[in-house]
């Protein structure tokens, strides 16, 4: 999963010309059929970057198999 992020992130021009960087904490819940629901910034650097972020998530390919209680 976390090959897949690194590889969809584009950064942001506006980011990479006011020199933003830094780490992302990003929640989700994994819904019943697998997909993903519920994005969240836990931790964010700059509005750009957050919306790059949840951009990648929202589109991984792969379904989850979501936990039991």
């Amino acid at each position: 999963m976390m090959q897949y992020i690194a590889s969809a992130i584009q950064y942001p021009t506006t980011a990479i010309n006011a020199n933003v960087q830094g780490r992302l904490v990003v929640q989700f819940i994994v819904e019943k059929d697998g997909s993903i629901g519920e994005i969240k910034v836990v931790s964010g650097q700059h509005p750009v970057l957050d919306a790059e972020v949840v951009r990648a998530v929202k589109n991984i390919p792969e379904k989850f198999i979501p936990g039991t209680v």
